[in-house]
């Protein structure tokens, strides 16, 4: 059972990615390395995207958040990003909470990554 409330709303443009606990493990438990690597994603699209939401699969729980994105390529058909930690204000209204529920298709959870509100 969950421990934490579902938010009603995520107003900060962003791209929520979902990452597995195993693949943070890999990375030694950094939440940041086992986020920032290779993604499929539009070079050009993430460019609007202020945040990156990590989020735990599964369960949708905000796990930290990303600023200062500095988006490249990583393959020809893959990215990464380079970032520091969101700031506190950002990171204490979300982290430890789940993405909004309208976020999650019934049946197949959410993709790996998502946009919203840009």
């Amino acid at each position: 059972m969950e421990k934490f409330e579902y938010l009603d709303e995520i107003s900060e443009k962003c791209l929520i990615l979902k990452i597995r606990q195993d693949f943070i493990d890999s990375y030694n438990g950094s939440i940041y390395e086992a986020s920032r690597h290779i993604w499929r994603l539009s070079p050009k699209r993430v460019q609007n995207v202020d945040y990156v939401f990590s989020t735990l699969v599964g369960s949708g729980e905000i796990i930290e958040i990303f600023a200062n994105l500095d988006w490249y390529n990583e393959t020809d058909d893959r990215i990464s990003f380079k970032g520091v930690k969101a700031p506190k204000s950002i990171r204490n209204k979300y982290i430890g909470k789940g993405i909004p529920l309208k976020y999650i298709k019934k049946g197949c959870g959410m993709t790996a990554c998502r946009y919203i509100n840009w």
